[in-house]
């Protein structure tokens, strides 16, 4: 399932903060993140942002027989930028010590009004004998919520 969020800035201001290291930190500290660190690095037709981030979720109970409550994590996006005006980032998230990894595609698209259309669609890979069907559900939709609230707090600072 693919995720879509109307902003009113332009794709370029839109991802100007996505890879602000900064601003990832703040949103992660005001999300209730336990603990967020965050670096861009510029190349010549893309940029990388690499975070690592401390969370702590609520587990269903068979989830938490396999996974620790508190989990860290590396979320790791290239953005490149395209000649009409959007954005695409290739994004993974590698759970450390688990067997889950989570592979994004995330478009910034401009509207005809100046704003853009922030689209997210999230694949989750576990390699767990009979649950991880059960398991790559609950990592998508538990990112597919975060993604929810990091649009909405990058909307309110985008102001």
């Amino acid at each position: 399932m693919a995720l879509a969020f109307e902003l009113e800035h332009a794709p370029d201001a839109v991802q100007e903060m996505l890879a602000d290291p900064e601003f990832i930190v703040e949103r992660s500290h005001a999300l209730g993140e336990l603990s967020a660190e965050c670096e861009a690095e510029e190349g010549e037709t893309s940029i990388v942002v690499t975070a690592h981030r401390r969370v702590e979720r609520d587990l269903p109970a068979v989830l938490a027989k396999v996974f620790d409550a508190v989990q860290d994590m590396t979320v790791t996006e290239t953005w490149t930028a395209y000649d009409d005006g959007s954005w695409a980032c290739e994004q993974v998230i590698e759970i450390q010590g688990q067997p889950v990894t989570i592979n994004g595609d995330i478009e910034l698209l401009p509207t005809d009004d100046g704003g853009c259309v922030y689209k997210a669609a999230l694949r989750a890979k576990a390699r767990i004998p009979l649950i991880g069907g059960t398991v790559e559900k609950f990592v998508v939709k538990e990112v597919e919520k975060a993604i929810e609230k990091e649009t909405e707090y990058l909307a309110e600072k985008l102001g």
